[in-house]
């Protein structure tokens, strides 16, 4: 039997042993400060602590500035007759617990004030878009549940959509007729 091919376990443990003298060396002297430098090199960088909990509770409130569309959008929704959306649920409360109506309303129009119309699109910006954390409540429906509601409040979001437009109308931002 010859010597064993080139690339095998043994030459592989023989680079490992090549290299350990500087890896040791390196990772002696270790990274150091908050800025994780390699020690005799001065960096001037920013510390990214992404373990960080925030010290104090973040309000939703300083996340968008005060003329925002969400907000907006948020007192319009409180505004509307939401009761056909709230009878397809049981009132003694028996079952899996389903999101707020209203936030899902508010969603969905946000969402479609946006140009969004996918529920897969609609879930992403739910975790990416501080517009949509914040009209979810930092709550993030996934797209299954998003398809359903809109698919078993069909007729009630068509419903909602023309007093949409004549809520519109009365506050004199669009023609209808």
């Amino acid at each position: 039997m010859g010597p064993g091919p080139a690339f095998g376990p043994r030459r592989a443990m023989a680079s490992r042993r090549r290299r350990a003298p500087f890896a040791r060396r390196l990772f002696r002297k270790g990274l150091s400060g908050p800025g994780k430098t390699i020690s005799g090199m001065t960096q001037n960088f920013i510390a990214v602590d992404r373990d960080q909990a925030f010290l104090m509770p973040p309000s939703l409130q300083e996340w968008l500035p005060e003329g925002h569309l969400a907000w907006c959008l948020l007192d319009v929704v409180g505004e509307m007759d939401l009761s056909v959306f709230y009878a397809r649920y049981r009132p003694d409360g028996w079952g899996r617990p389903a999101y707020e109506p209203s936030m899902m309303v508010a969603l969905i129009l946000y969402s479609y004030c946006k140009g969004q119309r996918s529920s897969r699109g609609i879930e992403r910006e739910c975790w990416e878009d501080v517009a949509y954390r914040v009209i979810c409540a930092n709550l993030t429906p996934d797209h299954v549940t998003i398809n359903r509601f809109r698919c078993e409040h069909q007729d009630a979001l068509a419903e909602l959509f023309g007093q949409v437009l004549r809520l519109c109308a009365k506050a004199g931002m669009v023609n209808v007729g």
